[in-house]
């Protein structure tokens, strides 16, 4: 028998709310000392990973989020993300992510972040 790779992959990754946030000093390293809680929210980014040669970003919207200013370059977190994962494993494919957004961009509601954590999956 032999395996094959799936042609794409398919991934949700939440949107979050904060819903606790302490700010504590400042430590040796310049950064605050943070203390937070985070609660996930029904609003999800979907993204679908297909095998490439290099690593690109398609973006859509679902439902009324504008996508306006989101960058599909270097700029982008799940770009950042995915190029990190694959120099670190060693890996010289690629893959075209499409990421469909549904949590509000720059609302404070984590999208970029769930679109990172979602490109390492």
């Amino acid at each position: 028998m032999t395996a094959h790779a799936p042609a794409s992959v398919r991934v949700r990754a939440p949107g979050k709310i904060n819903v606790f946030l302490e700010v504590g000093d400042v430590q040796d390293d310049g950064y605050h000392e943070l203390a937070t809680a985070f609660q996930a929210v029904s609003l999800y980014e979907e993204m679908t990973a297909t095998p490439a040669d290099d690593i690109t970003l398609s973006v859509s919207a679902k439902g009324p989020v504008d996508i306006e200013g989101v960058p599909t370059d270097d700029r982008n977190l799940a770009v950042r993300a995915a190029r990190l994962l694959a120099q670190t494993a060693g890996i010289d494919r690629g893959a075209h992510l499409a990421i469909r957004k549904a949590v509000p961009v720059a609302g404070g509601m984590g999208g970029g972040s769930a679109d990172a954590a979602a490109a390492l999956v």
